[in-house]
């Protein structure tokens, strides 16, 4: 993760689903709202055409925020997110976070029909959001963030 001039965020991450291992680059405000993403299995890049967006920085606790998007492959893909009430500290996260964070849950909207969860942390100190979990039946459920190393 890259954060660049701007406020923009360039992530690049390798998976693997079924022993095939692919690629992806996304470039997003914040690293929450979506602005260009490409995959190693596409023919090309998905740009946004057009972009609402009422996140803000620094998010304030209690507040809700949204964004919405149309791109180049015609689709529309978006969240509404709702920041906690209080502010933590960025350690329970992982260790290596410094300062405080607030906790963000969004209904994401895919442009698939079937709406999904995500979990964010504001880590105020980095300027950054980063995805922390998600939900599932009704349960939160968390990554571990074991393997972390700050370059600033």
């Amino acid at each position: 993760m890259d954060r660049l001039p701007g406020g923009t965020v360039l992530t690049l991450d390798k998976m693997t689903l079924g022993g095939v291992v692919f690629y992806s680059q996304h470039v997003r405000l914040f690293n929450i709202v979506d602005v260009k993403k490409w995959d190693s299995l596409a023919e090309k890049p998905v740009i946004s055409h057009t972009l609402e967006n009422s996140f803000v920085l620094p998010p304030t606790a209690g507040t809700e925020y949204r964004w919405k998007n149309s791109q180049s492959d015609n689709k529309s893909t978006g969240q509404q997110c709702r920041a906690d009430s209080a502010w933590r500290s960025a350690a329970a996260i992982s260790p290596h976070f410094p300062g405080r964070y607030l906790e963000f849950t969004c209904t994401d909207d895919r442009s698939d029909g079937r709406p999904m969860s995500s979990d964010y942390a504001y880590l105020e100190d980095l300027r950054v959001f980063i995805r922390i979990g998600y939900h599932e039946a009704g349960e939160k459920k968390r990554f571990a963030f074991d393997d972390v190393t700050l370059v600033r």
